[in-house]
């Protein structure tokens, strides 16, 4: 008991010292750290194009930009805000989409988790709307609130530099912080209810000029498609459409550009950022500095001993632990509760207000463990996460889902910081089933992933390989 109350000790005292060295930083400190993040990135990967043969770009677009002052035309205040919030160099995805975008070409865009894509499509609508004129110009559809949330804030500095508003439309909410804001962020049903003249809360939708799909793969396929669909056929007006993911099935483009109705009409190009030697296959890429595990659970194991035991040797950055039910998570939560770690929980089943506030304590490092359904898996972007937990196998009914997987395990090594990922197997159908998705994937730097077993009657050789991560 003594040695678990100084391991304890020893953790709050590494939080206060991690949360003191970030305030402590300058901003040329932090502009360094991401320039040599942003490079780290750029040396794994490389950027494949492909455009529409009956228009394509201008020569000048096709060129990429290695410094945002390249950009033809880009807004004073936006260069302004970019060097403020420590970008100084484009990302791989960034310097090829952006001229793009900026001759207001549709775009459909891949990338990995934590290599730019918000920002991307910041510059891109804020660019292209006129900030004088107070009407809705531009709408951003996410498919989770978390992330709806995260794009916002994201956008807002950037907006609020050139006198523009950007409004999240939320469930609860009783009046709009802004009257009449050019950027529009939300999820299809929320988007849907306020586009409708008869809504007491009505945005209107008719002069809406960019229309952005965030991780489109979700919200073009499934259950999420025919509302997103809706709410762009209320956007009479759509000039130009950015689509964005870290994974994109085939037949997500097949679907955006073919058809009697195609999604995006007029003029495309498709910008993908793969790893180097993953140009013909075009497997979902995982950041390099990933290291996946599995977890073998013996017959004789209980599962969440299992997990109470490995959270005595991970370290003291944030941590997800993802399960495939609400009940899960709830028991998951209560757990780690009760052995005394920082933990809260998140499902879908909660109103939007609180859903927002265990975010924000999660963000603001009150809070170290997000125990969490899919909900959580997209747009929770934390900087200081080190460790992912996949308590259950991700599944799409009886098959194992390999972009799950890829958008979990993207929560952690963001901008090429170093991650771990842990699944917990139960059986051989779920081990095969993680070693399918491995087959599926590729690490940025073009090699196969590779894969460690944990046994649980050696944890000292777990802890050992934990301290060497560098997490």
């Amino acid at each position: 008991e003594k040695k678990e109350e100084e391991k304890k000790e020893e953790e709050k005292k590494e939080e206060e010292k991690e949360k003191k060295e970030e305030k402590g930083k300058s901003k040329e400190e932090k502009q360094e750290d991401l320039a040599k993040l942003v490079s780290a990135v750029r040396a794994d990967v490389e950027v494949i194009t492909e455009h529409d043969p009956r228009n394509p770009p201008d020569a000048t677009a096709l060129v990429p930009v290695k410094d945002f002052t390249d950009l033809p035309n880009l807004k004073p205040a936006l260069l302004q805000t970019l060097k403020e919030s420590g970008f100084d160099r484009p990302t791989p995805v960034q310097e090829r989409a952006l001229p793009l975008t900026f001759l207001k070409r549709n775009i459909i865009a891949q990338a990995p988790s934590g290599t730019g894509k918000t920002i991307t499509f910041t510059l891109s609508l804020l660019q292209n709307i006129d900030e004088k004129k107070q009407y809705p110009q531009a709408v951003v559809v996410s498919p989770t609130l978390e992330l709806a949330h995260t794009i916002h804030s994201v956008i807002s500095p950037f907006a609020r530099s050139l006198g523009a508003q950007c409004q999240f439309v939320r469930k609860e909410m009783k009046e709009f912080e802004h009257k009449n804001p050019q950027v529009i962020v939300g999820t299809p049903g929320k988007l849907f209810a306020v586009f409708q003249r008869r809504s007491r809360l009505f945005l209107d939708p008719s002069r809406i000029g960019v229309f952005v799909v965030d991780e489109a793969d979700k919200l073009l396929a499934g259950g999420l498609a025919a509302e997103t669909k809706k709410v762009r056929s209320m956007c009479k007006n759509v000039k130009q459409t950015i689509l964005l993911s870290a994974t994109f099935e085939k037949n997500i483009a097949s679907f955006a550009l073919a058809g009697a109705n195609p999604f995006i009409a007029g003029t495309w190009s498709i910008v993908r950022v793969v790893a180097k030697n993953n140009t013909t296959q075009l497997k979902s890429s995982i950041p390099k500095t990933i290291q996946h595990h599995l977890v073998e659970i013996k017959p004789n194991e209980n599962k969440m001993d299992v997990l109470s035991q490995l959270f005595t040797v991970f370290q003291s950055g944030q941590t997800f632990v993802f399960a495939n039910t609400k009940r899960d998570v709830e028991n998951i939560h209560a757990m780690l509760t009760r052995e005394g770690h920082h933990a809260v929980a998140l499902s879908g089943a909660m109103s939007g207000a609180d859903r927002e506030e265990i975010f924000r304590q999660f963000r603001t490092l009150e809070k170290r463990i997000l125990v969490c359904t899919n909900v959580g898996s997209r747009g929770l972007d934390i900087e200081g996460c080190t460790t992912v937990v996949n308590y259950d196998v991700p599944v799409e009914g009886e098959q194992v889902d390999v972009p799950t997987y890829v958008h979990r395990a993207g929560r952690t090594a963001r901008m090429g910081r170093n991650g771990l990922c842990v699944t917990l197997c139960t059986n051989n159908r779920e081990r095969t089933g993680m070693e399918k998705i491995f087959a599926q994937c590729v690490s940025t730097d073009g090699e196969e992933i590779k894969w460690g077993d944990w046994k649980m009657d050696d944890m000292d050789a777990i802890e050992e390989q934990i301290e060497k991560m560098s997490l």
